[in-house]
């Protein structure tokens, strides 16, 4: 039979019904603080089996590990509050080691050390306290959600400049060793070929101080960073309860009018039931280019979602034993397809989560081999046992520095409520769940604001054909 889920629950909100495409962090809360605003007619279409997006998680005896996001630092505001009102637990994390080859021999070293090795206490200081005076100067910017007012021609204009130039030109070369490890470690590759603002709205001063100085943060009782006890992936699949989640939905078209009308099908394959229905609005969150194959979008829109980019991603699972507990990273900037970083939640025997970039096509068998010669260099006593799971994505939708500077997220932000659609996720905040979870609750004030104010502004051409059959109706 096809798969229905019922919205049982009695609704006092209003009648006004909007459609979220996607069930990730970014649709999921976004739906979380429209209810939280009255509005309870929300349908979530997600094209997966399971809620969540990229943050997964494998569930064993033994405990969770997590594949996609993993951790929480003190400055997640939002999500700390929506786990509390969820009753969610959180543990402490594993130490952090930085892995590297000394005349051949492996070496284990903090970040701290790492950059101590190249610059001195003091220049390693001065570019901390230049670094968090900075992020002052931009902080009202900086702390709206989005990107708007960063172009070049903008009052922000630094934060549109290449990381690499930027701490060049103000002298705090040591932070490109220092933060190795949130961003190539974490799939979002040479920290210094993005833009400032994406640095800065990954690493805001409480993000930065706990990273570099965690010792004196777990002394005084503050033990950052922490995970959810159950995993990132069940805690989203908790929130999914709570709403109308359509699991296996796949949208095949959109029309634009005053109101919007989606198509989509939901089931087990050759047992599909049809839906064609009508929303108030639309909310996009997930990457534009995959709306793209169903959405009807103008030349402009079209040529601005072309200039997105991304990074390949993939985590493996796998049964393994001799590895420390902690997450240990590869110091040098590893090649395609290379470890990046691995992850041993508990010690002994158990699931160990490795972290690469590969080229388009390869097998999580290949990923493994050249996984398990990388480690030989590091834990050559460690034994790597058979696959769990795997995960891969197109990572970290962003635009070049030359993009940023060029308006591209000025364009973007001008978008939001034409013709009635909406977005949000990875591409308009950043590629961490924080960011995106505060942009959606954004969302969700504009599109109800738009909504009660009976706005007419986003009201745009209608689309060009209609969908039959009408729903719904099982192949």
């Amino acid at each position: 039979m096809p798969y229905y889920r019922l919205l049982t629950a009695s609704d006092q909100g209003s009648t006004t019904r909007i459609c979220v495409v996607g069930a990730g962090a970014a649709g999921l809360s976004a739906a979380w603080y429209l209810r939280k605003r009255g509005f309870s007619h929300v349908t979530l279409l997600e094209r997966s089996g399971q809620a969540g997006g990229k943050c997964l998680s494998l569930e064993q005896a033994g405990g969770t590990i997590d594949l996609g996001a993993a951790l929480l630092m003190p400055n997640y505001k939002k999500v700390l509050a929506i786990a509390a009102e969820a009753g969610a637990a959180t543990v402490p994390v594993a130490a952090f080691r930085g892995l590297r080859l000394r005349d051949g021999k492996p070496v284990t070293q903090t970040v701290g050390q790492m950059v101590l090795e190249r610059y001195s206490l003091l220049e390693m200081l001065r570019a901390g306290s230049r670094y968090l005076a900075a992020y002052r100067k931009h902080r009202a910017v900086l702390r709206r959600p989005g990107f708007a007012g960063m172009a070049a021609d903008a009052p922000h204009s630094d934060l549109s400049k290449p990381f690499r130039q930027w701490v060049s030109e103000n002298g705090m070369e040591p932070l490109l060793t220092q933060l190795v490890l949130p961003f190539a470690a974490f799939g979002y590759g040479d920290v210094g070929a993005l833009s400032v603002a994406y640095v800065m709205r990954y690493i805001p001063p409480a993000f930065y101080l706990t990273m570099s100085f965690r010792k004196f943060f777990r002394a005084a009782g503050q033990d950052w960073p922490r995970r959810f006890a159950r995993g990132f992936g069940p805690f989203w699949q908790q929130i999914a309860k709570r709403f109308d989640v359509r699991m296996h939905a796949l949208v095949e078209f959109v029309e634009c009018d005053r109101q919007v009308t989606v198509a989509w099908s939901e089931g087990s394959h050759g047992n599909r039931v049809h839906h064609r229905e009508q929303f108030d609005a639309l909310i996009l969150a997930c990457d534009p280019r995959v709306a793209g194959g169903f959405a009807d979008w103008s030349a402009d829109e079209a040529a601005l979602f072309a200039k997105i980019r991304t990074k390949p991603y993939s985590v493996t699972v796998c049964e393994a034993e001799g590895l420390p507990a902690s997450v240990s990273f590869v110091a040098e900037m590893p090649g395609p397809g290379r470890l990046i970083q691995f992850w041993k939640p508990e010690p002994g025997r158990g699931p160990c989560a490795f972290y690469t970039c590969p080229a388009d096509g390869i097998s999580p068998e290949e990923i493994m081999t050249q996984v398990r010669d990388d480690l030989r260099l590091f834990h050559p006593r460690a034994s790597v046992g058979r696959i769990l799971r795997h995960a891969s994505w197109d990572y970290f939708p962003h635009v070049t520095p030359e993009d940023f500077a060029d308006g591209f997220y000025d364009r973007f932000e001008a978008l939001q409520g034409r013709r009635n659609v909406w977005y949000c996720g990875a591409l308009a905040a950043f590629e961490s769940i924080e960011n995106v979870v505060a942009y959606s609750e954004s969302l969700a004030d504009r599109l109800v604001d738009h909504l009660l104010g009976n706005s007419t502004e986003s009201l745009g051409r209608p689309g060009a054909s209609k969908l039959q059959p009408t729903s719904p109706v099982r192949d």
